[in-house]
């Protein structure tokens, strides 16, 4: 990400490109400077989940192994532009990459960062035997026979 920081110089959307979302939605956290998108799960352990106090996210825990809150990312954010000095600071994960949810952290721990729970919809699609639930789903919304 940080490869577009010449680019941006204005509030910016990072969206997971495998999932769908709704504008709807991609609205609701532009109203903030730093948002993020999550929606409640029974068994969140295969996501980052979200601790939050009021509207505010206070943590990040990726892949936790018990439940913590059931508020996952879903990969549709809102940032400003000033996430890059985060960006700029943090050191490569052990896979050797710098990882978006560590800026996420800093930015709770700062309290400068939002939540907004999925009001239309969030459709994963990370495999490809999920395209026909996709797709089905995206009908449905759009009130089309499929």
């Amino acid at each position: 990400m940080l490869i577009t920081k010449p680019y941006i110089h204005e509030k910016f959307f990072v969206l997971n490109g495998d999932d769908l979302f709704s504008q709807k939605d991609l609205r609701k956290i532009s109203r903030h400077a730093h948002c993020d998108l999550v929606e409640f799960r029974e068994n969140a352990s295969a996501f980052g989940v979200m601790e939050t106090k009021g509207d505010l996210v206070i943590n990040v825990i990726e892949k936790p192994p018990y439940q913590i809150s059931g508020l996952v990312n879903t990969g549709m954010c809102c940032f400003s532009p000033d996430v890059f000095e985060i960006l700029e600071t943090l050191q490569p994960s052990p896979r050797g990459e710098y990882e978006l949810t560590d800026a996420m952290k800093i930015l709770a721990q700062q309290q400068k960062f939002h939540y907004e729970q999925v009001s239309g919809y969030w459709i994963p699609v990370g495999y490809p035997w999920h395209i026909l639930e996709a797709t089905k789903r995206s009908c449905a919304k759009r009130k089309r026979k499929f």
